[in-house]
């Protein structure tokens, strides 16, 4: 691309204009900036009238390229170059840019580069798809976007995958009618183990191998018949895969779903369905 703006964007930024120059992309309504175009999205248009108001846009430190259906702007931050000429993506949140004290809340750590941008899109799509499709079969859901995962979860597996991570920490309670199936929150991570409750861990402390578990995430139980869960697979091979296991051979899961996403959507689609397919079936009994 000879255009100015395009040489600055990454090189898959580059290729994906190649392809769709801009435009509403189905993702939570976002916009994205095109080259040369005859509308309000065209990049040069966009560039010059964020640089008013949007703090290192007229420094070129960063450099606006979508806009969410709020108004919100996500740039690159071109001071932090890496090495195969990508840019980590920034969020401007537009709700923060009125008041002084609300400004360090206005700048946002989003995605490292273009192609992660748009993957957290698409996994942020199937979570609202799946939210709603389990709404319609009354369960029971809140979201607190503002939750994390205790220090403890963190140590023990640093290599979650940062999807799984923002997903579970976006939610305060999902659970069916019955609550005998639920998502482990932050919460449930952070409790101290009782007697009392199905704590996160239950199956691990009920016997299982901790060499397992340290490569297994659990993130879903349903009790109403053979303790299934689903988990997070952490080894080298299958890495970020969903597995689903069962009583009394929990230590032998099957893959259901290459990583959360492709789960999501899954999931999603045997929510919606008269008769789900197995073993989505065990987790949307009410």
């Amino acid at each position: 691309m000879t255009n100015p703006l395009a040489a600055a964007l990454p090189p898959a930024h580059q290729a994906f204009l190649l392809h769709t120059n801009g435009g509403e992309l189905e993702f939570l309504s976002v916009k994205l900036f095109g080259i040369d175009r005859d509308d309000a999205l065209d990049f040069a248009e966009q560039v010059a009238f964020l640089s008013r108001f949007i703090e290192g846009v007229s420094e070129k430190t960063r450099l606006p390229f979508a806009v969410d259906a709020g108004g919100s702007v996500f740039c690159y931050d071109l001071t932090r170059p890496t090495e195969s000429g990508d840019y980590p993506v920034l969020y401007w949140n537009i709700e923060y840019s009125e008041e002084p004290d609300d400004a360090p809340k206005l700048w946002s750590e989003y995605a490292p580069g273009f192609t992660a941008f748009l993957l957290r899109l698409r996994t942020t799509e199937a979570e609202m798809a799946l939210t709603e499709a389990l709404h319609e079969r009354d369960w029971v859901i809140q979201h607190r976007p503002d939750a994390v995962l205790p220090e403890a979860i963190v140590s023990r597996y640093p290599n979650l995958p940062g999807e799984v991570t923002r997903f579970l920490s976006s939610l305060a309670i999902c659970h069916n009618p019955s609550q005998s199936v639920w998502f482990l929150m932050p919460d449930d991570y952070a409790r101290t183990p009782s007697n009392q409750v199905f704590d996160w861990n239950e199956l691990e402390r009920m016997g299982g191998a901790s060499c397992f578990w340290d490569q297994h995430f659990p993130f879903l139980y349903a009790v109403h018949s053979n303790y299934d869960y689903l988990a997070v697979r952490l080894t080298d091979e299958g890495f970020g895969a969903i597995v689903h296991g069962f009583a009394p051979e929990w230590e032998e899961p099957n893959v259901i779903a290459p990583d959360l996403t492709a789960f999501l959507e899954a999931f999603t689609t045997a929510a919606q369905s008269d008769v789900p397919a197995w073993p989505y079936s065990v987790f949307l009994r009410r």
